[in-house]
C-alpha cells in the first residue's frame, strides 16, 4: 500500500484503522478481565488486578513506543526503496521485541511474588524467587527472625 499517492484522508484512515482496532480490542480485553475478576473472585482481587494493570500498561506503552520506532525504520527503508534491508531489520526488531517482552514478564513475575509477600507473609515459601531472602544465617543454623 503506497500512502504517498491518492487522497490524504483515505491514506490516513487506512493507516490508522489497524491501530484504532488494536486499541479497542485491548480495552475490551481489559474490561472483560475486570468483569471476570469481580464476578468470580472478590473485590480485593479486583483492586489488586487494577493496580497490576497499571504496571502492565507501562510495559505496554514501552513496547508500543518500540513498535512505533520500528515502523519508522522500516518505513524509511521502504520509502527509499531499499527492500533488501527490510527483511533483516524486521527480523532484528522481532527478536528485540521478544527480548523486551521476556524482560517485562520476568519483572512482572518478580513483582507478583513481592506483592504476595507483602500482602501475606505466611505464603512466602510459595514464591521461589524470594526463598533466598529466608535463608539460614549459616553459623547457628537458626532462621533469621522476620521483620514485618
Amino acid at each position: 500500500m503506497d500512502l504517498t499517492k491518492g487522497k490524504v484522508s483515505t491514506a490516513l484512515l487506512k493507516f490508522t484503522m489497524p491501530i484504532i482496532l488494536m486499541q479497542i480490542l485491548n480495552q475490551a480485553y481489559m474490561v472483560a478481565d475486570s468483569v471476570i475478576v469481580a464476578r468470580f473472585v472478590n473485590e480485593t482481587a479486583l483492586s489488586i488486578w487494577s493496580s497490576a494493570n497499571n504496571i502492565l500498561l507501562i510495559g505496554y506503552a514501552i513496547l508500543s513506543g518500540f513498535s512505533g520506532a520500528s515502523h519508522i525504520v522500516v518505513g524509511r527503508f521502504y520509502g527509499e526503496q531499499q527492500y533488501n534491508k527490510i527483511k533483516p531489520t524486521v527480523f532484528t526488531l522481532g527478536i528485540a521485541g521478544m527480548a523486551l517482552g521476556l524482560v517485562q514478564t520476568v519483572i512482572c513475575l518478580l513483582f507478583s511474588c513481592i506483592s504476595e509477600r507483602i500482602s501475606d507473609p505466611r505464603h512466602s515459601n510459595d514464591c521461589p524467587e524470594l526463598r533466598a531472602l529466608d535463608r539460614n544465617d549459616g553459623a547457628s543454623g537458626h532462621r533469621k527472625p522476620r521483620r514485618y
